[in-house]
């Protein structure tokens, strides 16, 4: 009975706003001409709608990497000062122009660390960070011609963004992880691109291993200096400036904190909102997109792969049968020409894919069996059902085993001829064994005498041109002078790449070709592999449909990949300065500004634009709450007194379901909050949602009470899915990491404990947090998470400081603020956890594993919850939760045994 009370009081205190805690003479008003216009938000903010701009409103996910062991002052000085010399340089980094198949082969490199960046390896590494499932691409315009080089190079847009973070004097967004910013974003020192109004509601990594946050913003181009100038003013009305309507964020933050019963009432005013500017950032970033490659591309590439191997072959044939392959290398070379038509008929395929085939129920598996499951075959589609999903999967399954035979083979047949010696099937079929330093120095001196008489050259990466070019100066007398003429020319000069230039007679001028074909090879080995991964490539996309129904390929604005470098001054740095003249042109780097500095961050986000992730997270959640929300439901109504049995619970769901959106989503928001609670892995349902995931036939007192309950259906599919959302997690976190080594170099002299690690908070919740941390008495609105210097904080998970069995830790729960406490274990070990609190207070205890998924839960009316638990074969990192129900609060005791 007394949960229920607690849960029927809290929805009425959330519905109703019937507490009058604030008087309105406290409250924040513009009074112009004897009008007061309130700066608060509050009852009857909304009530007419909103609108203003365009917005933007779904789940953004990002691998996030930012550098430790450095303080902000530091970074400050080794990224800003000298006019911002070292930000210019880690904002660029020369491995990420790997990715880009999108362009023309010949104009993209294929030195080894280009072309194993595309095979998922990290510069300086030998195995793969990831397998290269997702194919991208720079986009279209940041991978252009250097005019000063020659070649291309990436190109990055930058700009200037002034944010204005906003909270409540007590940190009430801060302690629902919840930030709301105003942002200015320059053109230029004084021209404004955009105002924005977004909110942000961090969730931490999630079950999947990404960094996930909900946001949502709106925004209006090219604002008038009216806008820019009000618009402080509009977020604390809730509005947005450019139109005097109420901001969709603004609302959202509104309505969250209004239904978890967090706003105040006064007198005249229902739930009362009022936000004060908190901390100012200046932000510089460098950004540009990744696009994944258009399919057609990796077939192109596929293929391509099966040419060189011909020419390789041709290459061979000729030189065995020239008399130019020794008897020790002849069985090689023969050997290898055999695997090479294996696989250009398809039986070496076939056979490396067999046992996969026969286990998936081919029954006879060979070069004629698996033509309709070559990439490049049309593969199966969508998927149009779970019954569908699961009766076409073998199909696809039989694909991927082809896909990666294919990609095998080819990698294999680039190995056999590359052993990494000097006698590899390499050299020997181009004869290119018997050679000198001073010879192979020609291949460099050819190169750049080519591009030197045809600038056009510059551009290209490959060597098929340069063969062609010499072959045709083979015996050419007149040819030769030139190019001796132009080497002596150049070491005369000084150029120091012709330091030990010596011109060549016609003999060694002819035998140059096989070193140069030697090199032109080498390249073709790499696009032979390049074809196999492309084929994995061509079955991920299948596999994207299949799995993802609504998902499409995003050959534009996927991924934006931006370094970012953000100083955080205090919200009033400016002082006195009018609004207007709040421009970027303002250097914060000169005093008075310059002293006001509180901190500083160097951030590498990599993000699914915002619209382009949606499709995989609703698959995974809906996937995940076709069990669990069922599930959930019932043992909510359940504790709520409102349901019992299958009958009544199907009768309650026909009775919420009949409700509008907006009631619905009243009426559902704490079974949100109870989910969350019970560690659900997942919660934060809409209307919609709710409706239409929630099957009837599925309220049933087994998935009620069997935890492991599951479907084989739904597991397959939900397998599928995290399978697909895995690929674009991982790329996401292999972007990130391609900046390591130069950001590392840039700042070796800031410290000898850098590191590039990922970023655990947003730069908004760490501001606020140091801002927090500097007032006297911030209130009791939460941690500010991942500050400077890596400090704990209970109320932040991934902060949580360590409890031990020597110290019993002494707290305070806050309404609808949770603890959190690190526990370490041995292998086998079994350790005791004991809450203890006033009976008044009803405090619970949660014990939750790394990726926040509840492992046990403790939830008594005595004054005291108690888990026990065993760790594995293994060593274990866990973390308790000490929480409230249903809003209650109180001092604790928290021990370990």
């Amino acid at each position: 009975m007394k949960r229920l009370t607690l849960s029927l009081l809290f929805l009425l205190c959330a519905t109703l706003g019937v507490a009058q805690e604030l008087n309105d003479a406290d409250l924040p008003f513009k009074d112009e001409n004897g009008v007061k216009t309130p700066l608060f938000m509050h009852g009857e903010t909304f009530s007419n709608g909103t609108g203003g701009g365009w917005a933007r409103d779904d789940v953004e996910i990002e691998a996030a990497m930012t550098v430790e062991g450095v303080s902000g002052e530091e970074l400050y000085r080794e990224l800003i000062d000298r006019d911002q010399r070292g930000f210019k340089k880690v904002r660029r980094s020369s491995s990420v122009e790997g990715l880009s198949l999108g362009f023309n082969l010949d104009e993209i490199p294929w030195n080894s660390d280009g072309h194993g960046v595309r095979e998922g390896r990290v510069p300086g590494q030998d195995a793969r960070t990831v397998t290269p499932y997702v194919w991208l691409t720079i986009e279209s315009d940041k991978f252009p011609i250097d005019p000063e080089r020659g070649r291309r190079r990436l190109e990055l847009g930058t700009d200037v963004m002034d944010d204005i973070y906003y909270d409540t004097n007590d940190f009430l967004l801060n302690a629902q992880n919840m930030t709301v910013r105003a942002r200015k974003r320059w053109d230029s020192a004084t021209e404004m691109r955009r105002l924005l109004i977004a909110l942000k509601r961090e969730r931490g990594v999630d079950s999947f291993g990404i960094k996930r946050a909900a946001k949502t913003d709106v925004r209006e181009d090219m604002p008038s200096p009216d806008a820019i100038t009000g618009l402080h003013e509009a977020v604390q009305r809730g509005h947005d400036s450019w139109g005097d309507r109420p901001a969709v964020p603004l609302q959202r933050t509104y309505t969250v904190l209004r239904d978890l019963g967090l706003l105040r009432s006064s007198p005249t005013y229902t739930n009362v909102l009022a936000l004060r500017p908190k901390a100012f950032l200046r932000s510089i970033r460098s950004r540009y997109h990744l696009n994944e490659v258009n399919v057609r591309r990796l077939d192109e590439v596929r293929e391509l792969a099966a040419q060189r191997l011909q020419a390789i072959v041709a290459m061979a044939r000729e030189a065995r049968l020239d008399g130019a392959v020794t008897p020790e290398h002849l069985a090689a070379v023969e050997a290898f020409e055999a695997k090479a038509a294996a696989y250009l008929s398809g039986a070496l395929v076939a056979e490396k894919a067999r046992a996969e085939l026969e286990a998936l129920g081919l029954q006879v598996v060979d070069a004629s069996a698996i033509q309709d499951l070559l990439p490049g075959t049309s593969g199966p589609g969508s998927s149009s059902s779970l019954a569908d999903l699961a009766e076409r999967e073998p199909v696809l399954l039989q694909r991927k085993a082809v896909a990666h035979a294919v990609h095998d083979a080819l990698h294999e047949l680039a190995g056999d001829l590359d052993d990494g010696t000097g006698e590899s099937l390499r050299r020997v079929i181009t004869r290119s064994i018997e050679r000198t330093d001073e010879q192979e120095d020609h291949i460099e001196y050819f190169t750049l005498y080519a591009r030197a008489q045809n600038p056009d050259l510059l551009k290209i990466r490959t060597m098929d041109r340069f063969v062609e070019l010499h072959e045709g100066m083979l015996g050419d007398a007149a040819a030769l002078a030139a190019y001796n003429a132009y080497g002596e020319q150049q070491r005369a000069a000084g150029e120091r790449d012709f330091r030990r230039f010596e011109p060549l007679d016609q003999a060694a001028f002819d035998a140059l070709r096989f070193l140069l074909r030697n090199e032109q090879v080498r390249i073709w080995l790499r696009q032979l592999e390049a074809g196999g991964s492309c084929a994995l490539g061509q079955w991920f996309d299948e596999a994207r449909e299949f799995y993802v129904p609504a998902s499409s390929r995003s050959t534009g604005n996927f991924l934006i990949d931006t370094m970012d470098f953000a100083a955080m001054y205090p919200a009033d740095v400016f002082g006195d300065l009018p609004q207007a003249e709040q421009t970027a042109a303002v250097d914060l780097n000169v005093s008075p500004y310059r002293e006001r500095l509180i901190g500083a961050r160097l951030v590498n986000e990599v993000q699914i634009e915002l619209t382009n992730g949606g499709a995989y997270t609703d698959r995974l959640k809906q996937l995940k709450s076709l069990i669990a929300l069922p599930r959930g439901f019932m043992r909510w109504a359940s504790a709520t007194g409102q349901a019992a049995s299958e009958a009544e619970y199907a009768a309650l769901f026909s009775e919420l379901s009949a409700l509008d959106d907006e009631a619905l989503q009243t009426a559902i928001t704490p079974l949100n909050v109870y989910l969350e609670e019970q560690g659900s892995p997942v919660d934060q349902f809409t209307a919609d949602e709710f409706r239409e995931w929630i099957d009837p036939a599925r309220l049933t007192l087994e998935i009620r009470d069997d935890a492991a309950y599951s479907e084989p259906e739904i597991e397959a599919a939900l397998a599928g899915a995290s399978f697909v959302f895995g690929q674009y997690r991982d790329i996401l976190t292999f972007v990130a990491k391609l900046k390591e080594e130069q950001v590392l170099d840039v700042l070796e002299d800031a410290g000898p404990d850098l590191a590039w690690v990922p970023a655990e908070a947003s730069k908004g919740r760490i501001a606020i947090g140091l801002v927090k941390d500097s007032e006297p008495d911030p209130g009791t609105g939460g941690g500010g998470g991942g500050l400077i210097g890596g400090l704990t904080d209970v109320h932040d998970f991934d902060k949580a400081p360590t409890l031990s069995a020597a110290k019993p830790a002494a707290g305070s729960v806050v309404t609808q603020i949770d603890d959190f406490y690190r526990v370490e274990l041995a292998a086998g070990e079994t350790a005791t956890f004991t809450l203890r609190f006033d009976s008044a207070n009803d405090l619970d205890l949660q014990l939750l594993d790394q990726a926040r998924d509840g492992v046990d839960v403790s939830q008594g009316v005595e004054d005291s919850e108690t888990i026990t638990y065993t760790a594995g074969s293994q060593p274990e990192v866990m973390v308790l939760r000490v929480y409230g129900y249903s809003g209650a609060a109180g001092d604790y005791t928290l021990a370990r045994e």
